[in-house]
């Protein structure tokens, strides 16, 4: 098995800046579907906006000591499994529990979790990799972040689907070839 280079870890920072990026513009996008199909009120999407940032805080407030007990690898590798996790819970939930409202809770709640995770750690590791030019990396890795609500907005259009499309996606750029997955 072929050992990581740091040119993985950069990799991983862009795609974890990405994956912040879906997680905190995406759902938004389905607001109305979310209260078309499902009938939640605005005072109950209000509420899920609240809880998934309030949950990103308390994670950020934790993160760092976590960190750096169980390894940055390690909570990296925990931010993307949980932020794909709660996309998909936030894809299927819905239509499986009798409130579907829980359904969108819950996966707000943990991709939340992911969300938090990614936001304290990726800007750190990044800063520590070895590069020729940092502040163009740092720069690519902030403007990766205003680039994907983009993308989330044309993943949108499918509603529904765009939910599973960017989870099974997430999927294959982590457990691809040379994605984080099974490398030690």
């Amino acid at each position: 098995m072929k050992a990581l280079s740091a040119r993985h870890t950069v990799s991983a920072c862009y795609v974890g800046y990405i994956t912040q990026a879906i997680v905190n513009n995406f759902a938004p996008l389905l607001f109305l579907t979310f209260r078309q199909s499902y009938g939640i009120s605005l005072t109950l999407i209000g509420a899920m906006i609240t809880l998934n940032f309030g949950v990103q805080l308390l994670v950020d407030l934790l993160s760092a000591g976590l960190a750096d007990k169980i390894g940055y690898r390690s909570c990296m590798i925990a931010a993307h499994l949980f932020a794909g996790a709660g996309l998909l819970l936030l894809a299927l939930l819905p239509n499986v529990l009798p409130v579907p409202a829980v359904g969108l809770f819950v996966g707000s709640a943990v991709y939340a979790v992911g969300g938090g995770l990614i936001e304290v750690l990726v800007s750190p590791v990044l800063e520590a990799c070895p590069s020729k030019n940092k502040k163009a990396a740092m720069s690519l890795l902030h403007s990766l972040y205003c680039v994907c609500p983009a993308l989330s907005a044309r993943a949108g259009r499918g509603e529904r689907q765009a939910a599973r499309t960017l989870f099974l996606g997430r999927v294959l750029v982590v457990c691809g070839p040379d994605g984080l997955c099974g490398q030690q």
